[in-house]
């Protein structure tokens, strides 16, 4: 019975002609589509926030903008809307995206971002991994100390197969993306030591999400996949990190276990000059890479040359001076 009397009242309130007052129209048909959506009702809820979205633009093109709740009710319904058409099926999907891209645009304030990336998430567990990407670069234009809606994104769309992988590494490896974890824009120039701070922990977050995606991958003998994510992993650390070297030596496996001894020896060529100490603060060769550049020189045939520098390399490795238990030696 109550659901029948919010169904009637929401019909009456999405109706093109109102005899309320603007407030009683707003909340009112708030309460409404959130009810609806609550009990699964979509288009009915979607009608309730297309009406809402109205009403509350004509409020604010009035003389003086508006009324605090119109001004903020036009940045919140079309986030019902995106819930609405995102419960209406995959052949809705296209205006769930453009409703999320307008909503990621109003998004200015901490609560209507919290909004957004629920929304997002919403997207990403649908498969709309591209008009959910799409959101999150909207929101980094205009609030570019939001990095972590990238790692939200990132931590739902990885669980979502392969499509979703590639959604998430795609994201992670454009530019805004690249600038938002590494340095966040902020004004006056440098990042205080709390913005470079948190810069780094989401930079840490970002590297540590994908190396065990990847390592799991690897595991799981999906080296394709394990070797595009390694190299995502490479091109979003830090020119200074001591780690890039590993993470050189893990797409090696990968190109190695898929048969292209090529690409494995410019990687692992790649990892010898970080840990020498050109292109990255090495402090050495190590044996874990000298026995990759020797294995890569045997697959490649005919390159004795190339497997004898490898080989005399072993005596010069820094963990090998240090006398290193063989163990940790030979760990990637």
């Amino acid at each position: 019975m109550a659901a029948c009397a919010a169904c009637s009242q929401a019909r009456a309130l999405a109706a093109p002609s109102l005899p309320y007052d603007v407030s009683t129209q707003l909340k009112a048909l708030q309460a409404a589509a959130v009810a609806q959506l609550r009990t699964d009702n979509y288009e009915l809820a979607l009608r309730c926030a297309r009406a809402l979205a109205e009403i509350a633009a004509a409020e604010c093109g009035r003389g003086g903008g508006g009324s605090a709740l119109a001004q903020a009710t036009a940045k919140t319904a079309p986030f019902l809307a995106v819930n609405a058409l995102l419960g209406l099926g995959p052949e809705r999907a296209a205006e769930a995206g453009a409703e999320l891209l307008e909503a990621a645009r109003l998004a200015a304030q901490p609560a209507t971002q919290e909004l957004l990336l629920d929304s997002v998430g919403r997207c990403v567990r649908t498969g709309g991994f591209v008009p959910a990407a799409d959101a999150v670069l909207a929101l980094l234009r205009h609030s570019p100390e939001r990095g972590d809606a990238l790692l939200r994104y990132a931590e739902l769309a990885l669980q979502e197969g392969p499509a979703g992988r590639q959604a998430a590494l795609q994201l992670l490896a454009s530019d805004a993306a690249l600038q938002a974890l590494r340095a966040p824009a902020v004004a006056g120039g440098a990042a205080p030591p709390p913005a470079a701070a948190a810069a780094r922990k989401r930079l840490a977050h970002a590297l540590a999400l994908l190396w065990n995606v990847a390592a799991a991958l690897f595991e799981g003998k999906e080296y394709k996949a394990a070797r595009e994510t390694f190299a995502a992993v490479l091109s979003l650390m830090l020119p200074e990190d001591a780690s890039r070297a590993r993470a050189a030596r893990a797409a090696c496996l990968c190109h190695l276990a898929l048969r292209e001894p090529q690409q494995a020896a410019r990687y692992i060529e790649l990892a010898d000059q970080l840990e020498r100490g050109e292109g990255g603060g090495g402090g050495g060769c190590s044996v874990q890479t000298q026995f990759l550049r020797l294995k890569c020189a045997l697959e490649l045939s005919g390159d004795d040359e190339a497997a004898v520098a490898a080989l005399d390399s072993f005596a010069l490795c820094a963990d090998m001076v240090r006398g290193a238990p063989m163990a940790e030696r030979c760990a990637v």
